[in-house]
């Protein structure tokens, strides 16, 4: 995607939580690097960086020199016969309706409601018989998937790339204001429109689509190769990634991966005249918040002066005028985003100037986060969130409600914890449970003991930490950003696209599936690769999670052609930790 938003409102490209942010690491020396490959690719230039001395140095291009892999990303992005059919490999994943639900049970208590799970399998057996042939295999939990191809050096780390099978469910009242079947799978020529179109049955199909391509190459990986597949991502992944992510730990140890790539940013935006490439390297962390108010009942004919409705109402009130306070941390990715946005497009010259003292200078700071605090999107990313999305209470009309019930969902940012968040909203609900005379009961401990009067029980739920910041200082970054210049320069954009693309990191103010991975490596990337042109902000959602969700095969043919590209890359590629005969440096 490409979008041109400078100035006002530009900030909006980047703060949404579907279509994530990135950032740019720093480095000392610029060196170029030639990799003579032990395989099929045997020779590249990489030059790292071109301006080290920069807060958002940009790295060089990366491409394998063969030019039968040239020819063989061009057949991918140009062939017409192969459009035809990965746009239909793709419509038959989303003709697979794998809808989940929060409440579920697990597939081995309730096996009817995963029925479809068990077909969308079989439809991957059927469709990618070559992958399951070449690939070893492992059903996690019922439904997950793990397909390892080994690599023939286990002194390189494996790569482990992921998507999720699951979507989110189709409200049966908005099923005519579809323009094709929200389960047809249909393709119009250009886009590919169904649930899960676009989160994220497209980044599952090219997955399988770049191993089977491998695999009539007849490639033989240096590298292992692990794909995995969670099936319950929309609903917390607690039976999908999470058993994938203990099946890999217990199989490999702890930080035994090279990188983790999944689903989060994609797209280009043209910010200031130059093409900026967003890759989240950090995950706001997650707390349900549950409060209970438990009081007499009795006739509603005889009322206190305050129902337990109407004390919950003062407290939500109370959440809601206290708000977290907004906070431009230095170890926030967005800051390092707004520093690359600083230093390489043009922006407001007071505006820019604030932002690269920001790190260092407390006004500077300050104007900054007032600036970002303005706009919906940019407070998301450097503040815990709060919203009142659940309330439960009364039975009947003449009867005083005796249990009432909200539920307060918070997306934590990178200053706070779920501890802190936790201890803001326990100091809230003292404060109504003491003008009231109330008990209060947090997470089974009493913080005030009960009275005549009632209680308010307050359970967090589902608590997860911000996720640790994947670094940007080594060269499984530079590989990785560098790759995105090569490969999306040569090939995705037109000759007189502005270059060079700069990639930068931010932090996605949604959670994915990576949160059950956090020990396997610290270098996880929340990202798709894509540069398509985006013209409209209908066309910037495509309909994720809501009516009309689509994707366009252009931008589907491109994450195929980036991976075929980078998983050659990678394989020649060794770990910083490890030397080689095979990694020359020239300074």
């Amino acid at each position: 995607m490409l979008i041109d938003k400078a100035k006002p409102g530009f900030m909006e490209r980047f703060f949404r939580p579907v279509q994530r942010t990135v950032l740019f690491s720093l480095t000392t020396l610029a060196i170029l690097l030639v990799v003579n490959s032990h395989q099929k690719c045997n020779k590249q230039e990489i030059l790292f960086f071109d301006n080290p001395d920069a807060l958002c140095p940009i790295a060089g291009t990366i491409l394998p020199k063969e030019s039968w892999i040239a020819n063989q990303t061009r057949h991918v992005l140009e062939d017409v016969d192969f459009r035809e059919k990965s746009a239909a490999k793709l419509g038959g994943a989303v003709k697979v309706p794998t809808v989940v639900f929060d409440d579920w049970k697990s597939p081995k208590d309730d096996a009817e409601k995963w029925s479809e799970f068990a077909a969308f399998h079989k439809y991957l057996e059927q469709t990618f018989a070559t992958v399951y042939d070449t690939l070893k295999v492992d059903k996690i939990n019922e439904y997950g998937l793990v397909f390892t191809w080994e690599g023939s050096n286990s002194s390189m780390k494996p790569i482990l790339l992921t998507a999720h099978i699951d979507v989110v469910p189709v409200a049966q009242e908005t099923v005519s204001d579809w323009k094709h079947p929200p389960f047809s799978g249909f393709y119009d020529g250009d886009h590919v429109w169904g649930r899960g179109s676009s989160d994220c049955k497209n980044l599952l199909v090219a997955l399988l689509e770049t191993l089977e391509l491998l695999v009539a190459d007849n490639f033989k990986p240096t590298r292992s190769i692990v794909v995995a597949f969670g099936y319950d991502e929309e609903a917390s992944g607690n039976y999908g990634a999470q058993s994938i992510g203990e099946f890999l730990l217990t199989k490999y140890g702890r930080n035994s991966f090279y990188a983790i790539l999944d689903e989060g940013s994609t797209g280009l935006a043209r910010v200031g005249g130059k093409l900026i490439n967003m890759i989240c390297t950090g995950e706001k962390g997650y707390l349900d918040s549950v409060i209970e108010l438990k009081t007499p009942g009795g006739h509603s004919s005889i009322p206190p002066k305050h129902t337990s409705i109407g004390i919950m109402a003062d407290l939500i009130h109370l959440i809601e005028e206290n708000d977290f306070e907004p906070a431009l941390i230095n170890t926030n990715p967005e800051l390092s985003l707004l520093q690359c946005l600083a230093e390489n497009t043009d922006i407001d010259v007071s505006l820019k100037k604030d932002i690269l003292r920001a790190h260092l200078d407390v006004s500077a700071n300050s104007r900054i986060v007032d600036y970002l605090s303005k706009d919906f999107f940019g407070k998301a990313t450097i503040k815990t969130s709060q919203a009142v999305d659940m309330i439960k209470g009364g039975i009947k009309s003449n009867a005083l409600p005796e249990d009432v019930s909200i539920l307060v969902n918070h997306r934590i940012s990178v200053q706070d914890s779920v501890n802190t968040v936790g201890e803001h909203i326990e100091d809230l609900i003292l404060q109504i449970a003491e003008q009231y005379d109330l008990g209060l009961i947090h997470d089974g401990e009493t913080i005030r003991e009960i009275s005549k009067f009632g209680y308010f029980n307050y359970t967090g739920t589902q608590p997860l930490n911000p996720a640790p910041l994947t670094p940007i200082n080594g060269r499984v970054w530079e590989t990785l950003t560098g790759t995105i210049r090569g490969v999306f320069e040569t090939y995705f954009l037109p000759e007189n696209a502005t270059l060079p693309i700069i990639s930068a990191p931010g932090l996605s103010t949604g959670n994915t599936d990576t949160k059950s991975y956090w020990k396997l490596t610290d270098n996880i990337y929340r990202w798709i690769p894509s540069a398509l042109t985006i013209t409209s902000a209908e066309d910037e959602n495509a309909g994720i999670h809501s009516v009309n969700e689509h994707v366009s095969v252009d931008s589907h043919l491109q994450t195929i052609a980036f991976y075929i590209n980078y998983l050659r890359i990678i394989d020649t590629e060794f770990d910083e930790e490890e030397q080689s005969d095979a990694v020359e440096f020239i300074f």
